[in-house]
């Protein structure tokens, strides 16, 4: 596969990603990178974001990439990072479901 810049990894769908990241064409670390800078690009209009676990997102991403290394992926979306809305409880993070907490 062509090299992918970090610009156009927002644009692979998940099946894509899953498969380069099984087959060492991608790292889960760039993926997660290029998702805090896309986010970073377009947060200021959409204000889509109101917390990003920057530290554990990439303290799983790593995970996910040696995890592949070594030929173990828990699953096809172990690596690709996600968002989640802030009316989920997630655990060890504050949810203010939209009030600004």
């Amino acid at each position: 596969m062509p090299a992918t810049g970090p610009a156009d990894l927002g644009a692979l769908t998940i099946a894509d990603a899953d498969t380069r990241i099984a087959g060492g064409d991608l790292s889960s670390v760039a993926l997660t990178e290029a998702a805090f800078a896309r986010i970073e690009a377009t947060n200021g209009r959409v204000n889509a974001f109101v917390r990003l676990m920057r530290a554990s997102a990439r303290e799983e991403a790593q995970a996910a990439e040696e995890r592949a290394r070594a030929g173990r992926r828990i699953g096809p979306l172990d690596g690709i990072p996600i968002a989640v809305k802030d009316l989920y409880d997630t655990a060890g993070v504050v949810t203010a479901a939209g009030t600004g907490a």
